[in-house]
């Protein structure tokens, strides 16, 4: 009889648990392939502090996951709205890395597998590779788990080792969260900006909940923001593989450019070095961009080389961009020009011959750049260019002003950026004062057929006038003694007309929109805003004027008049009165000054007349009174002896 063969019942269970994982493997290959087989450029967000120097970091590796360190610049284009701009500078460097293990601890990190717990495993492979760091390394090293940062940027590669064989969390009391994760994004934000070393979560974990799902993918995209790299170990069973959380994961570490492993204790865990060498080394890109108007922006890489070509994906970024706003400073109202006697022959020239006017920029947009040139317009014409440093100043050449006249001046400049912009226009005053003459010249110069005329003219009244006197000093002599004959009689004295000294014009009638004070009666004066065409618009066209002091500028708390504008200082001007209740308008030590009539007002102030223009900064307003004085009339009585 033969003997019957029988398979225990755990064998056939373990035969097809067996079978079931190698299936399961030969599934996952295709996918393994695949990702061996990928070539990857990401790239960091661009720093565009510089403006309108662009600056941002890319990570080119390839299939194997080795970093391609031998690219040139003509290899690399950068696409911006999908226009290739040119690539100034493509530089190697070696920044070092922040590395920062984050546990996530749970009951299953303390499972065994083959005697050893799978956290002892992972201890083994994060001390393995911390000791092939070298003692001069670059890189540093963190350890959180979900209640503390345990250790924070340990630098030297014996203080990691300890650190980790320091490690042993009691496991199997702790509770799951997504603590140690958004404090490791916390703890890479808190770095410097002008940090450029990369940075690495490692984070292990259990599964996580569906609860903890939205939480884990608002720290991924905090960590892609900083350009972080997320490479996840979910630990547990490799049916994990199925679950919707674990899929999750793996876009999430795709999503920073990391990579995600599922580890159930029977695996070989992934080689850390394969991990960071990538990251160690990366490429600085430095170039000029085009973008002249505020607003968003994509911008990608492309690599174009024998052995690695790949492209980047798309990032978007916002960008703030607006021309800058030259300001003159303290321009001048007038300019006196003497005549001297220049060099050895005593040339006759005016001096001073060269005036410097000085100006500010602001930059609306925050980015604060170079200026490549600054032209001085006199009157529509250009007259002096400036290509070099300091651009803050610009030299006026006086030199070819020989007769008073009123001028208008303006600053344009042109930054590196490619933006234009000007001062506004400003008058300026050049007045020549007469050449000196010797006595000699005075003399010749004096003589000509005109003169000669009037001289002889006058000698004829002369001669004239005398005979008069002569005629007439008899007969004057009798007018004399009559009138003192009529002074001493009382009944022929003459009688003079009171009237007052200063009678005034008839008044007119107030126009139907003059302001009123806050009591209700209307305003002694007021001022009327000029809506030129290029002036700024105020708030009110109507600005009623009391007795007391109005302050204008742009402070609301010390002002009263508030304007706004790049040409008004915080406390601008004023206008107030004297105790004859004149008004007056003063400086109060403004940038761009205060003009009166196209002339500028000191800080003592100038006296207001019915219908003068004033112009505080770039506004321009006209004074009125609501009763302007008439010129004063005055009757003179009649004074017989004359």
């Amino acid at each position: 009889m033969k003997k019957q063969f029988s398979i225990p019942k755990n064998s056939i269970r373990a035969i097809v648990r067996s079978g079931f994982f190698a299936l399961l493997a030969l599934s996952l290959l295709p996918i393994l392939v695949r990702a061996q087989t990928t070539q990857t450029l990401p790239i960091s967000n661009p720093d565009t502090s510089a403006y309108p120097l662009v600056t941002l970091y890319m990570w080119p590796t390839n299939a194997d996951g080795s970093f391609i360190g031998d690219l040139t610049t003509d290899q690399v284009h950068v696409l911006e709205n999908d226009r290739e701009v040119k690539v100034d500078s493509l530089n190697l460097l070696e920044p070092g890395m922040h590395v920062i293990v984050a546990v996530n601890e749970g009951t299953t990190l303390a499972n065994f597998y083959a005697g050893k717990s799978r956290m002892d495993r992972m201890k083994e492979v994060l001390t393995a590779w911390a000791k092939t760091e070298s003692i001069t390394t670059l890189d540093d090293f963190s350890l959180i788990n979900n209640t503390d940062v345990l250790q924070n940027q340990l630098s030297h590669p014996a203080d990691w080792v300890q650190a980790i064989a320091d490690y042993n969390p009691e496991l199997r009391k702790a509770t799951p969260s997504i603590n140690s994760l958004s404090q490791a994004t916390a703890l890479v934000k808190g770095l410097p900006a002008a940090d450029h070393k990369s940075r690495v979560i490692l984070y292990i974990t259990p599964l996580p909940d569906k609860t903890q799902l939205t939480g884990l993918q608002e720290q991924a995209t905090a960590a892609a923001e900083t350009n972080t790299r997320l490479f996840i170990w979910l630990v547990g069973p490799a049916t994990y593989s199925s679950e919707d959380a674990a899929k999750t994961l793996q876009q999430i570490a795709a999503s920073t450019g990391g990579s995600f492993f599922i580890y159930s204790g029977a695996e070989t865990l992934p080689d850390l070095n394969s991990y960071f060498n990538p990251l160690s080394h990366e490429y600085q890109i430095t170039y000029q961009t085009a973008i002249q108007k505020s607003g968003t922006y994509t911008l990608q890489v492309q690599v174009n080389q024998k052995t690695f070509e790949s492209s980047s994906a798309k990032l978007s970024f916002d960008l703030k961009a607006e021309a800058p706003n030259p300001i003159f400073l303290s321009p001048p109202a007038e300019i006196t020009l003497n005549w001297s006697q220049i060099g050895e022959k005593k040339t006759w020239q005016t001096v001073p011959n060269l005036y410097t006017l000085k100006y500010m920029l602001e930059f609306p947009d925050g980015h604060e750049r170079a200026i490549k040139t600054a032209r001085l317009f006199v009157d529509g014409k250009l007259v002096t260019e400036v290509t070099a440093a300091p651009f803050d100043e610009i030299k006026w050449d006086l030199s070819q002003f020989t007769e008073t006249q009123t001028h208008v001046i303006q600053i344009f400049v042109e930054d590196v950026a490619g933006f234009s912009a000007s001062t506004i226009k400003t008058p300026v005053l050049i007045t020549v004062n007469p050449k000196p003459q010797t006595a000699l010249q005075k003399f010749i110069s004096g003589i000509n057929p005109i003169t000669a005329g009037i001289v002889g003219l006058l000698v004829l009244m002369g001669v004239g006038l005398l005979l008069y006197f002569r005629r007439n000093f008899l007969k004057r002599q009798g007018l004399i003694r009559e009138r003192k004959v009529i002074d001493n009689d009382p009944v022929k004295q003459p009688v003079l007309v009171e009237q007052p000294d200063y009678p005034v014009s008839s008044a007119k009638e107030t126009p139907p929109d003059w302001p009123k004070l806050p009591g209700g009666a209307k305003a002694p004066a007021r001022l009327i805003s000029l809506l030129a065409e290029n002036a700024p618009r105020p708030t009110h066209k109507n600005y009623a004027l009391p007795l007391q002091d109005t302050v204008f500028g742009s402070d609301p708390v010390r002002c009263d008049i508030v304007l706004t504008g790049p040409t008004i200082s915080a406390v601008h001007a004023k206008v107030f009165t004297d105790a004859a209740k004149h008004f007056y308008v003063a400086d109060c030590g403004s940038a761009a000054g205060t003009w009166m009539n196209y002339a500028p007002v000191s800080k003592q102030g100038t006296r207001l007349e019915h219908g003068d223009l004033i112009n505080i900064g770039a506004f321009a307003f006209r004074f009125e009174e609501i009763n302007p004085e008439g010129r004063p009339i005055q009757v003179m009585p009649y004074n017989r002896e004359e």
